[in-house]
């Protein structure tokens, strides 16, 4: 009897401990956790969902356990409606049922910029347009040389991979026989990926870089400028193998160079002067990639 008594008590603490009850989800990308004092979230659940939670809650009643794909996991209390009678025939098309158990795909997985990052080394080269072929007349250069510019940026892809951003600098510098400019840039840039595979990547991208450290100096008269520029870019790239550990891409673009501060420069040898405005052209480039 006493066994009896015993074992029955077992079961009806067993059945309290995981009786079960709906909860609606009201608050706006409600996190989820992997741990009872909600200090490791591994995603969230969007507002309107009806879930299934523990009635046994957890630290003073404020943390409510569900299962996401056989694990238990743990939910704010003040991000549920606890009142299955406001919601259990729910007029509002926000509100969906499911399962007894979430599952992974339920669960909006949570940003990681600790993965997903790449090292992108490119080199460019840009057409800067009529007027610089006319500035680099007045110095008295037969030709007009391309801008180069070398840059390594931060990259990274998100959860979903259509969309990446990258951060990082840039050196701008063109050399020719009586006129040189060069500055150093910070560049940011993203991309939208309509195409991505583990063998190709088709990505557009728009961007900018910004310089308060440019300079423009006529060779021979010993006239030297400091200004800013701002440089914006739009176009296309292709990677190939973007997972792996190294890849290569090359693309195409339009940019435009917005130049300040560039006063007057007198050239050796003639009176004339010239100012730079704005620059702008095709912009063709390659390079390389690491993943890490």
């Amino acid at each position: 009897m006493k066994t009896f008594i015993l074992l029955s008590c077992v079961l009806l603490s067993l059945r309290s401990a995981y009786a079960l009850q709906k909860a609606l989800v009201v608050n706006e990308n409600t996190m989820v956790y992997a741990d009872e004092t909600l200090e490791a979230p591994i995603g969230y659940i969007k507002r309107g969902k009806i879930i299934t939670v523990g009635e046994k809650m957890r630290r003073n009643g404020s943390v409510a356990t569900l299962v996401v794909s056989g694990k238990v996991a743990y939910i704010k209390v003040n991000d549920l409606n606890l009142d299955p009678a406001s919601f259990e025939n729910p007029t509002d098309q926000s509100i969906r049922m499911t399962s007894r158990e979430m599952l992974d795909e339920e669960i909006a997985p949570l940003e990681d910029f600790r993965k997903r990052n790449s090292l992108f080394l490119d080199f460019h080269q840009f057409n800067m347009g009529n007027q610089w072929d006319d500035y680099s007349q007045i110095a008295g250069d037969a030709e007009a040389s391309s801008l180069s510019i070398a840059r390594a940026m931060y990259h990274h892809r998100f959860i979903n991979p259509n969309y990446a951003v990258a951060f990082g600098v840039g050196y701008y510098f063109v050399g020719q026989e009586n006129i040189a400019m060069e500055a150093l840039t910070a560049e940011a840039q993203a991309y939208f990926s309509p195409l991505y595979t583990g063998l190709i990547s088709l990505d557009f991208f728009v961007g900018f870089g910004l310089s308060a450290l440019a300079s423009l100096e006529a060779k021979g008269s010993n006239d030297r400028n400091n200004g800013s520029l701002v440089s914006y870019q739009a176009g296309a790239q292709v990677t190939l193998i973007p997972i792996s550990s190294i890849s290569v891409h090359a693309g195409l673009a339009f940019r435009r160079i917005a130049v300040e501060g560039m006063d007057d420069v007198r050239f050796a040898n003639t009176n004339l002067s010239g100012k730079l405005n704005v620059l702008r052209g095709a912009d063709i480039f390659a390079g390389v990639s690491f993943l890490f």
